[in-house]
């Protein structure tokens, strides 16, 4: 995987509307955790040189510019938008929309084949670590939990054209938080649907190691150390990799879905 011209999507919600929920609502807190994240994307990796921090509350983004330019050599570009509609529909939508926002106004995503989105109030601190090993080809890339039913929308991969076609109208279509058809499950339905027709998918090559509070529950995500990242990771590597049951995984391979293409019909 070649990292120039690959952009990180940081998704923002500073100012809480609905309130029912995120429990982390106060929206002086959620401001300093954006803050306190976009600092560390910005020492603490080095393969993201362009970030997209888009934020969905209307909200001003002056303070997060001033510690951007903290660090020239990487670029932001700061996008904001009043987005009301997930009031009705829930955070899920709001996300959703942010996504669909950065890929219609960013002048850097729209020069680029690939993107990473990843939750602004966060920093993933073995990101380097993961982009480093993604295979070179792929449509998705992303870990399924809860027998297939969500995947982890907290880090993922893209390509642009991938997503455009198979996630985002879907998800438009039957994201609704107070159903509990949120973001992860209407991704983890998307991607199998990509799937079947032969479109590219691959777990994380590592477990993240992720820094930061939940929105939803206002406490910090569950502590996934090094050393648990390097277990998991392992235990992936074993499952995917297995003679008998290999499916996607496994870098500078030919993905099984390469093997077995067919043409697409084109519409």
């Amino acid at each position: 995987m070649k990292y120039s011209n690959f952009p990180l999507i940081l998704t923002s919600t500073i100012e809480v509307r609905n309130k029912a929920f995120r429990a982390r609502n106060d929206t002086s807190v959620r401001l300093e955790d954006y803050k306190n994240n976009l600092r560390k994307w910005m020492r603490y990796q080095q393969l993201f040189q362009n970030i997209v921090f888009v934020d969905n509350s209307g909200c001003s983004l002056s303070e997060l510019e001033e510690i951007a330019d903290e660090t020239p050599e990487k670029k932001v570009e700061f996008l904001s938008f009043d987005q009301r509609d997930y009031l009705k529909k829930g955070p899920s939508f709001g996300e959703l929309e942010s996504i669909g926002y950065a890929l219609g106004r960013s002048k850097v995503l729209k020069s680029s084949k690939y993107f990473a989105k990843a939750t602004g109030r966060i920093f993933i601190k073995n990101m380097d670590a993961i982009v480093g090993s993604l295979p070179k080809e792929f449509d998705f890339v992303s870990n399924f939990n809860n027998n297939l039913s969500y995947t982890d929308t907290t880090v993922i991969f893209f390509c642009k054209k991938a997503y455009q076609e198979v996630i985002h109208d879907f998800a438009i279509d039957n994201i609704c938080d107070d159903e509990r058809e949120y973001l992860e499950r209407a991704f983890a339905k998307a991607i199998m649907r990509g799937i079947i027709r032969d479109y590219r998918w691959y777990p994380l090559p590592e477990y993240p190691v992720i820094d930061g509070m939940s929105g939803t529950k206002n406490k910090p995500y569950p502590y996934n150390s090094r050393l648990k990242s390097f277990r998991d990771t392992l235990i992936s590597k074993l499952y995917y990799n297995l003679e008998t049951v290999r499916t996607s995984y496994g870098n500078n391979r030919v993905h099984l879905m390469d093997k077995w293409r067919k043409p697409r019909k084109k519409s």
